[in-house]
């Protein structure tokens, strides 16, 4: 019996698990990705983080770490780094959502610090802020993970085709055919379809003339580039990330790293 076929819009993470996934089901697997700097897929790194204010969610974060630490796929992009969040005063109701979620989980309860390590807080920033470390996060090599895994899939039978989806063309309630930049209309004969676009999806829908899922909100997408010196590199590159949760109002939050004498740890 032919395996059956699985068409996948979007060549992130979310797109290129979903295809993991359906191989190991026997789906004969097809990816459709488009290479772009705006893309999700194309950060540098990505956080790894098991705080949600879901038990549900926090528990998928779990084992998606374990992953990340054990398997031999994964475990050579993943290392732990740890990470600073900021919580404003709006937001110190997400803060005691995560803590119950973590309480359910059997965790210590994320606590507030005022050991900052190698950061200090200007005073441009809100007059409350709440600080709190997260020794479990861990940080991901997006940028050479991403390349290797869709090498690792191609090996084992799926196909790719690097082109951007105008829309999805439908007859009577059915995808029939994908209308891409490079290669036009392509049939999808009787392939389920799998929509993983990331910021692209409403988009998607749109061109495609079928109505969302109320689920589904517009996002933005907020592109910044930052030149680093060798020296400064090397003096946050292992560093702990900062994650600020909520504005409450219009400010600059910025940070200085102290001299390089300084531990980093």
């Amino acid at each position: 019996m032919d395996p059956k076929p699985l068409i996948i819009i979007g060549g992130g993470v979310f797109g290129l698990s979903t295809a993991l996934s359906a191989m190991h089901q026997g789906y004969k697997v097809t990816v459709f990705s488009e290479n772009s700097d705006l893309a999700a897929h194309s950060d540098i790194s990505k956080i790894v983080r098991i705080d949600y204010t879901s038990r549900k969610r926090m528990l998928e974060a779990q084992r998606a770490q374990k992953a990340w630490e054990t398997e031999p796929l994964f475990k050579p992009y993943y290392k732990q780094n740890h990470r600073f969040v900021i919580f404003n005063e709006q937001n110190l109701q997400m803060l005691d959502k995560i803590n119950e979620a973590r309480s359910q989980c059997g965790l210590r309860k994320r606590e507030e610090t005022n050991d900052r390590g190698a950061y200090q807080s200007h005073n441009t920033a809100p007059d409350k802020l709440v600080w709190t470390y997260n020794h479990d996060d861990g940080q991901v090599d997006w940028a050479n993970f991403i390349p290797n895994f869709r090498k690792y899939l191609a090996q084992r039978g799926c196909e790719f085709y690097i082109t951007k989806v105008r829309k999805a063309i439908h007859e009577d309630g059915k995808a029939v055919a994908l209308d891409t930049v490079s290669s036009g209309e392509i049939p999808i004969n009787n392939a389920e379809l799998v929509l993983a676009p990331g910021a692209w999806t409403l988009s998607l829908f749109q061109e495609s003339k079928i109505n969302p899922p109320p689920s589904i909100k517009p996002t933005g997408i907020f592109a910044f580039e930052v030149k680093l010196d060798k020296e400064v590199l090397q003096r946050i590159r292992d560093a702990p990330v900062i994650s600020e949760i909520g504005t409450g109002k219009p400010h600059v939050l910025c940070y200085e790293v102290y001299n390089s004498n300084e531990s980093l740890s």
